[in-house]
């Protein structure tokens, strides 16, 4: 840490079960580091766990299924002069595995707030065991947006070829009592041997996750200092009396995780490629102007995206990026009725609706959009869900001060051509009466369109149910050319997209 930084220190323990071990003083004296994370504590939520000049925060886990004790459990000893710097954000996690803390960098002195995580991953074989590691990751997600990300704890997993447990078979006892404290019991590897060639089911999600979220070349970049474990059927960690071997270990560890990470390369490969081809494709002040620059950026999802047309601000509308080749952008829609489709001059100019539901894109928008070669595609369904289209290979809206004229030709398709009679026509809304009629066709279709001696379709007509689709003339969600003069649609939409 820098100078202005204050020091911290940090400890991880499984201790397989708390008991009244707070009473003991080999137990207390190891409790020095700032921040202390107990894993496995094994006990329920009024058992007493108080240390002199610490402040803990507990997460309980319900009975062990065969015994009486409590299973799992996580315990963090804070000492008390840094707790005013702390946040307890343990309902963050509804996992009884998992407590998240926050770390003021204000009171710190960090760049950035840390949240730090301690984690407990029961045994591949635990019935306690669930999405683990994909809560967890979807945590990291929520929190990294906030700050920094530390975890600390016990993911019951290698990352190596190795066993993670001692070999009674292999053990040579002058090593390791180099390695543990003079005090330390030397039956400690007593019912280990048993455990060593479970599956490493585990290993592989760890890596995944911390491969995800670009976080497995910083887990081991720390320095670790601190004594050994506290309970003989716990991993052996490190000591003060060997650091040097801890190194040599984290180093060789710190390996095994790279060489895992290789298979990454060729999709770290991809993606740039992806990137590189994207920004070529965008490169006109890398906005996108409509779906089908998306699509080109290799987009294949229905759904909405942010598009920047020349000379026009910004705009969300909907793509359809699996209609007749994709790249199509949806202006009109009409589905179930919820939307109030007889509306004015303003209304129909400036767009309106729910662009996930039922909507009039605007004819501002429209204006801009057609203003390079574009074609159209109209879509109906009867209610008998019978499907038919219209295509044309020229569509184009004039400006306001034409009313926003339709230009419409190219027709193709078994919908029939709905639009034929209304190329180079006039806007019209039940404000602005636009036809050649004397009737004011907006206002008896109860919907704007193009009007000329009123219709031959009229898509923006009152929505009208329990009729089967029969309808007086021209009334409704009409297309003549389908199913007559008498008939409303059930559903209609209206897209368009630039010719490339």
């Amino acid at each position: 840490m820098s100078s202005l930084q204050r020091e911290l220190t940090v400890s991880s323990w499984n201790i397989r079960g708390l008991g009244d071990k707070y009473t003991d003083d080999l137990f207390i004296d190891n409790i020095k580091s700032d921040i202390n994370v107990i894993l496995e504590t094994w006990k329920g939520e009024n058992a007493e766990t108080q240390i002199e000049n610490f402040v803990s925060i507990s997460k309980c886990r319900k009975k062990h299924i065969k015994s009486k004790r409590h299973s799992g459990g996580i315990t963090i000893y804070i000492k008390k002069e840094i707790f005013k710097g702390i946040t307890n954000l343990s309902k963050a996690s509804t996992s009884p595995n998992r407590i998240w803390l926050k770390l003021d960098k204000s009171f710190f002195g960090f760049e950035k707030d840390l949240f730090l995580c301690a984690v407990y991953i029961p045994p591949y074989n635990s019935t306690h065991l669930d999405d683990d590691f994909q809560n967890l990751e979807n945590e990291i997600v929520k929190f990294s947006v906030k700050g920094e990300i530390a975890l600390i704890g016990d993911f019951n997993a290698r990352v190596s070829d190795h066993t993670d447990f001692i070999n009674q078979e292999s053990y040579d006892s002058h090593v390791l009592q180099d390695i543990l404290p003079p005090n330390y019991d030397d039956d400690i590897f007593v019912e280990r041997n048993s455990q060593d060639q479970t599956l490493n089911c585990h290993g592989k999600s760890l890596l995944n996750m911390f491969g995800s979220m670009n976080a497995a070349q910083r887990q081991l970049s720390e320095t670790i200092d601190g004594n050994t474990t506290i309970n003989k059927d716990d991993y052996i960690l490190y000591s003060k009396e060997d650091h040097a071997e801890l190194i040599a270990l984290l180093h060789k560890f710190k390996n095994e995780s790279e060489k895992a990470l290789l298979s990454m390369k060729d999709s770290k490969e991809e993606i740039i490629k992806l990137l590189a081809d994207f920004k070529n494709r965008t490169s006109n002040n890398d906005v996108m102007r409509d779906c089908v620059d998306w699509q080109q950026s290799g987009m294949r999802t229905n759904g909405i995206y942010s598009i920047t047309p020349i000379g026009f601000t910004s705009f969300d509308v909907y793509c359809d990026m699996t209609t007749d080749g994709g790249g199509w952008l949806v202006f009109q829609k009409r589905i179930n009725g919820t939307i109030d489709f007889f509306r004015d001059w303003v209304s129909y100019e400036n767009g309106f609706g729910d662009i996930n539901r039922e909507f009039w894109l605007g004819n501002k928008k429209l204006h801009v959009l057609t203003q390079e070669p574009t074609e159209l595609r109209v879509d109906v369904m009867a209610w008998d869900n019978e499907k038919r289209y219209a295509k044309y290979s020229t569509f184009r809206l004039g400006d306001a001060l034409s009313k926003y004229t339709l230009y419409v030709d190219g027709y193709s398709g078994d919908a029939g051509d709905g639009l034929a009679l209304h190329h180079k026509v006039k806007f019209s809304t039940r404000d602005q009466d636009n036809d050649v009629k004397r009737k004011d066709c907006a206002g008896s279709n109860k919907g704007a369109w193009w009007y000329e001696n009123c219709s031959h379709s009229s898509l923006n007509g009152q929505y009208i149910k329990g009729t089967d689709g029969v309808t007086g003339k021209n009334m409704g969600i009409n297309w003549e050319k389908f199913k007559g003069d008498y008939y409303s649609m059930k559903t209609a939409s209206m897209m368009l997209r630039r010719k490339v």
